[in-house]
């Protein structure tokens, strides 16, 4: 993990980030230096295949992945899952060495910018794919009495895709710890 001046981590691993206005923009920008950094290596040739980022997304990951309790809530991401991933843990160099493809990444260079995993924390890059696989979870963890809620984040695009209803109405029918965040940032192509 990168060492950083006024970077703690809380008992439960978590980045320790203020919940007030001035901490929670400090950790925003500092997540939007990076996704800047990533455009620019991404700009050079440095990064291979496809990145998507959160920028404009930045206080939306941090307002509700910072809430939650790491040690058992789990966090389903998208493709601009860079945010999200940041603010879960903390680990900016282990996103960047992903995302260039290197052996230190959290996914050892295998995974990208769209599919990391780590701990409780795992994202894939296709549209409302990973809806299905949260509702499922969700349902794994009230059927084994484990607790901890699953947060599915999806941009608005994803509502257009049938999958994610399919997923909110199980969701619903089996009454499970699912919280389905949409961001709508606009960028939707669909």
């Amino acid at each position: 993990m990168l060492a950083m001046p006024g970077f703690t981590r809380d008992d439960q691993g978590r980045p320790r980030i203020g919940l007030n206005p001035e901490s929670l923009y400090a950790y925003g920008h500092l997540i939007r230096l990076t996704e800047q950094l990533i455009l620019d290596q991404f700009s050079r040739g440095l990064v291979s295949g496809t990145t998507h980022t959160c920028l404009g997304q930045e206080i939306a990951a941090i307002s509700v992945v910072r809430a939650m309790d790491h040690s058992e809530d789990a966090v389903l991401s998208n493709h601009r899952n860079h945010g999200h991933f940041l603010t879960y843990s903390g680990d900016f160099l282990g996103l960047a060495a992903e995302i260039m493809g290197r052996e230190a990444g959290v996914c050892r260079g295998r995974g990208g910018s769209q599919h990391l995993a780590w701990k409780h924390f795992h994202s894939n890059g296709v549209q409302a794919g990973m809806t299905g696989i949260s509702a499922g979870l969700a349902l794994a963890r009230k059927k084994s009495g484990s607790g901890g809620l699953v947060a599915a984040m999806i941009g608005d695009g994803t509502l257009g895709q049938g999958l994610l209803y399919e997923s909110m109405n199980l969701a619903s029918v089996w009454q499970v710890p699912l919280l389905v965040v949409v961001e709508n940032n606009g960028i939707a192509q669909t």
